[in-house]
């Protein structure tokens, strides 16, 4: 499997994983996959209540 496709597959998990969690998915997410790491960019996630605390 190549790591473009781990990455398609992470996102699409991580994205389906918060909607049945909260109710909600984020606009978008990105993967990125290093030696290492993994990181996920995950955008406008947060709600109206998050917001005002913030």
């Amino acid at each position: 499997m190549s790591i473009t496709e781990l990455t398609s597959q992470l996102s699409s998990f991580t994205g389906r994983l918060l909607r049945e969690r909260f109710g909600k998915g984020p606009e978008s997410i990105h993967a990125s996959i290093g030696e290492q790491c993994i990181a996920l960019h995950i955008r406008n996630f947060i709600g109206p209540v998050e917001r005002f605390i913030k």
